[in-house]
């Protein structure tokens, strides 16, 4: 093909490409299938030689795409469970694996407690009032700003100083999870506050 007619007409002639290509897509894999067979081992050469490439753009990939991945992987366990029955039974893991586990899942939650946090009132964000933006950097910042105290009776925090997170304005009530909504609160004022917004809460009133 000519270098200047192609230069023209490039979009063109790619678009063409494109729709030959899906017409025929089935053909195609057959032959590139039938290639990989038959040049097996440049195949393999090749694969060794970009291997590095390969696995930094499938990480490039995976980071851009991580909500279609996750759901992608989810519909598959969700319709093939006889499938992942048969590899979760294959999977091989050392003595005590179970008990190592849990010893890393109890250290890493002593310490990443806001992100603890971050995610369950996320999760209640998405199930009441769509997706919030509340941060675990958020809610350790109001922790500080509080210097350690409830927000509302100004009593020392329990829950080892962690308090619990409140939202001023409820999600049932509307409240967005958001940073600007949020205060840290012990637990009797949380239990006692409920769906009341701030000023019901302050003032006594009854939000039924």
């Amino acid at each position: 093909m000519d270098s200047e007619y192609y230069q023209k007409h490039k979009e063109e002639i790619r678009a063409k490409q494109k729709v030959y290509y899906y017409k025929n897509i089935e053909k195609f894999k057959e032959r590139n299938k039938r290639w990989r067979k038959e040049n097996k081992d440049r195949v393999d050469e090749y694969r060794i030689e970009n291997k590095d490439k390969r696995n930094q753009q499938g990480k490039e990939w995976r980071s851009k795409n991580k909500k279609a991945l996750a759901k992608k992987q989810r519909e598959y366990r969700e319709n093939n469970p006889d499938i992942i029955k048969k590899i979760e039974s294959k999977r091989i893991r050392p003595g005590g694996h179970r008990e190592k586990f849990n010893e890393y899942h109890k250290q890493w939650s002593r310490e990443n407690q806001d992100k603890i946090q971050q995610y369950y009132h996320k999760r209640r964000a998405r199930l009441k009032s769509g997706e919030g933006t509340l941060t675990g950097k958020e809610i350790k910042e109001q922790r500080r700003k509080q210097d350690g105290v409830c927000y509302y009776c100004k009593n020392i925090l329990d829950n080892n100083g962690l308090g619990h997170i409140d939202h001023k304005t409820p999600l049932s009530r509307g409240g967005l999870n958001i940073a600007g909504n949020i205060v840290i609160a012990c637990s009797t004022c949380n239990l006692i506050k409920g769906t009341k917004t701030e000023e019901e809460f302050n003032h006594g009133i009854d939000s039924h």
